[in-house]
């Protein structure tokens, strides 16, 4: 099993930025999460080891604040739907600006559940391919370095604001 991190999110969003690298060969996908000491060490220690995975975990019912119509439903079981392979990040001290020239999707867009769209995190990916997992099948960290699992109902509600490290398998 491979360290990764699991972001909640919008099929859409990793979409777009599929789509994006049709064209080119990096993008920047942005997250709006909590910021912390122990979040920075975290990620700096799993780039240290070289790219990793970000996995796209969409709710069942994401409507971004109700901006996306019609709101965008999962049917099925399958809410893991993306991995992307980040090469690099960069975590931004002025929120909604990306920190480098990286290319990224232009426009203004909605992903932010809680419509405070402070992009903090800017993940360079060079790839995003579909899969087709359940968020049970990864072991998430809890904050105390315990790993555990969790339904694709409980999983939303602790990881609305926050960045969840994990093993996939």
């Amino acid at each position: 099993m491979e360290d990764c991190i699991i972001l909640r999110g919008p099929a859409i969003w990793a979409e777009q930025h599929k789509n994006f690298l049709n064209g080119n060969k990096t993008t920047a996908m942005q997250y709006s999460a909590v910021t912390s000491q122990e979040v920075k060490e975290r990620l700096s220690k799993l780039i240290s080891r070289g790219p990793f995975w970000l996995y796209v975990f969409v709710p069942k019912r994401y409507t971004c604040g109700g901006r996306l119509k019609p709101p965008i439903e999962r049917l099925g079981k399958v809410p893991v739907l993306y991995r992307a392979q980040v090469i690099e990040y960069k975590i931004s001290e002025v929120p909604r600006k990306c920190p480098t020239e990286w290319p990224t999707i232009s426009g203004h867009r909605y992903y932010d559940m809680n419509q405070s769209f402070e992009y903090k995190y800017w993940f360079k990916v060079n790839l995003i391919e579909g899969c087709n997992l359940e968020i049970d099948a990864f072991s998430v960290y809890k904050r105390d370095g315990t790993p555990s699992n969790y339904s694709s109902t409980v999983f939303p509600q602790v990881f609305q604001r926050f960045i969840a490290f994990a093993q996939h398998p």
